[in-house]
């Protein structure tokens, strides 16, 4: 076995050990309070003695289960329950409530105590070879297009050239299979609709995928964008779907990203949980998946980690002192800087314990504590791939907005952009000089206080410019020849 292994198995079971010699301790807490219940009418201090009961046994079912004590966070979460649906009732303590409650306790006391009599626990398992963070394919450096048109691959093989691909171009989706023989490790581009078969793309990728032929990443392309040929395309198995006519940047930017070129570094995790061992014990394996973690465990020193780290994923327990974990979430959202990183919660009790409170704080999913490793990996990993897609066309879209703002900014015409409601939103330096105003002085205007809903009419009716009148600043009108153009 190799030595990391080895370290990363001996690191987990030392955590779980260290967590297994103080549940008797943890019990011991529960039963104190539970003493402490006074019986009678539910006065202030046994409210309180039974919030407390319901916040440890909240954190013994999410800790034990994060240890692979499944046995002791079953009773445990059914003790909580029963804890927070009597304080929704608000009934009185009587004898046989508080014996209801001392049933619940033996149930965990006894589990507890099974557990601390074994010599060994048995260790979650993580399958790496099925979770890892990402299929390094930088092997794969040759692109196979397929598609009947041989002035469109021509050229897609040229261009491609230039950004170091290898491409083999195929005119007959029927010669795949030799040409996949040959040379297994490539990605393949292929064409939905072939001359008689418009899905003749989807049956030959699905076919060769059954037989295990085809195990590299595939592109589809057609002029189809319906949702039904998506649909069939995503049931194939493809790592995109676009549609013609190609943007030469995006396709590109998928190569690079599918055959492992882009230098993507790992994905950043932030864990934060007030439980330095279940903190501890989750990082462990998001590291041992490939993942960068960092660990937080005090809610009120959250910024300055996720300033520095800039995580792809936030994975935050619920159940802290002082500040829960929805809470922190809302102070994470007022940042806008991190307004869309993912938000993912732990959590001991069940959704419908605070799905509402969590739908309010801007979670993007809800884990319990105690779930399979395998199953905590890929759900980070599925979020963190997501956000970084999402990170991408986000950083598309705003380098074209700066290309946009810096064509017109230094354009001599004058370049003015309204919204749908006519109100003016970008003024460039030629409009500044030819009406006087400064950008400051327009902004959120209506249209109209330039150029009037007559004229509005008149050049919107026409595809060329029109000469009209428009005021300045200095009250002189000029004659300007203008054109409106609508776009998304």
């Amino acid at each position: 076995m190799p030595d990391k292994r080895q370290k990363f198995i001996k690191k987990m079971a030392a955590l779980q050990a260290a967590y297994k010699a103080n549940l008797s301790q943890k019990v011991q807490e529960l039963e104190t309070v539970i003493q402490s219940i006074e019986l009678g009418d539910l006065t202030l201090k046994s409210k309180h003695a039974l919030e407390t009961l319901h916040g440890l046994s909240h954190k013994l079912a999410g800790g034990a289960g994060t240890f692979g004590f499944s046995a002791i966070s079953d009773v445990t979460r059914d003790f909580a329950q029963h804890i927070i649906q009597m304080l929704d009732t608000n009934e009185s303590i009587t004898p046989g409530a508080k014996e209801k409650i001392l049933e619940h306790f033996d149930k965990i006391k006894e589990e507890a105590e099974k557990e601390t009599k074994k010599e060994e626990s048995r260790l979650p398992s993580l399958n790496i070879s099925s979770v890892g963070q990402s299929r390094r394919r930088d092997d794969i450096q040759t692109v196979i297009v397929v598609d009947d048109d041989e002035v469109f691959i021509g050229a897609l093989e040229s261009q491609l050239t230039y950004f170091g691909f290898k491409v083999l171009a195929l005119t007959e989706h029927t010669k795949l299979r030799e040409t996949l023989v040959a040379n297994p490790r490539s990605v393949v581009l292929m064409d939905v609709s072939f001359p008689g078969d418009s899905t003749a793309g989807l049956t030959t990728v699905e076919s060769l995928r059954n037989e295990g032929l085809l195990t590299s990443p595939v592109i589809f392309m057609s002029i189809r964008g319906d949702f039904d040929i998506r649909l069939q395309a995503v049931r194939i198995g493809c790592e995109e779907y676009l549609v013609k006519p190609l943007d030469l940047a995006e396709l590109v930017d998928i190569l690079y990203r599918v055959t492992g070129q882009t230098g993507e570094e790992a994905y950043r995790v932030l864990v934060v949980d007030d439980s330095p061992s279940a903190a501890a014990f989750n990082a462990a394996l998001l590291n041992e998946a490939g993942l960068v973690t960092v660990v937080v465990n005090d809610p009120y020193a959250v910024m300055a980690p996720i300033r520095e780290l800039r995580p792809d994923v936030i994975l935050m327990d619920i159940q802290m002192p002082e500040c829960s974990g929805f809470e922190l979430a809302q102070v994470i959202r007022h940042d806008r800087e991190f307004v869309h990183t993912p938000i993912m919660f732990l959590s001991g009790a069940d959704i419908e314990d605070g799905w509402i409170k969590f739908a309010q704080s801007g979670g993007d999913d809800f884990l319990r504590k105690g779930i399979s490793p395998n199953e905590l990996v890929i759900s980070v990993i599925s979020r963190a791939k997501r956000a970084r897609d999402l990170n991408s066309t986000n950083l598309r879209l705003k380098e074209s907005e700066a290309l946009y703002r810096a064509v017109t900014r230094t354009a001599p015409e004058a370049i003015i952009t309204a919204d749908d409601e006519k109100r003016i939103i970008h003024w460039n330096d030629g409009a500044e000089n030819l009406f006087g105003y400064d950008a400051s002085e327009t902004f959120g205007k209506s249209l109209s206080f330039i150029i009037s809903e007559k004229h509005q009419d008149m050049t919107a009716k026409s595809s060329e410019l029109v000469e009209i009148s428009v005021p300045q600043k200095d009250g002189e009108d000029i004659l300007c020849d203008v054109s409106l153009t609508n776009w998304d």
